[in-house]
């Protein structure tokens, strides 16, 4: 099973979408700041999550989230996010 996830840092105002077989252990690498991608974000919080079968659609998803209408999909999770627990 894949998960793509969706990071976001309410003190710096940084996202992060990406994709992996290992949700928890993967979270707590970017909190610790062993990726190099999130290191900027100081306290991240993981607002959103789904589930995939194969690699292959959770990386298609992934992308979604990087680019075009999807990127305006993640802005509206993180706002839904920040109203409903900042």
């Amino acid at each position: 099973m894949y998960f793509v996830y969706i990071l976001y840092c309410p003190e710096t105002g940084l996202s992060y979408v990406g994709h992996t077989s290992h949700l928890i252990l993967r979270y707590y690498e970017h909190r610790d700041g062993m990726s190099r991608w999130t290191r900027r974000m100081r306290s991240p919080f993981l607002v959103y999550w789904e589930h995939f079968e194969s690699r292959s659609e959770a990386m298609r998803r992934e992308k979604y989230f990087k680019h075009g209408c999807g990127f305006r999909v993640r802005g509206e999770i993180i706002q839904r996010f920040t109203v409903e627990w900042m």
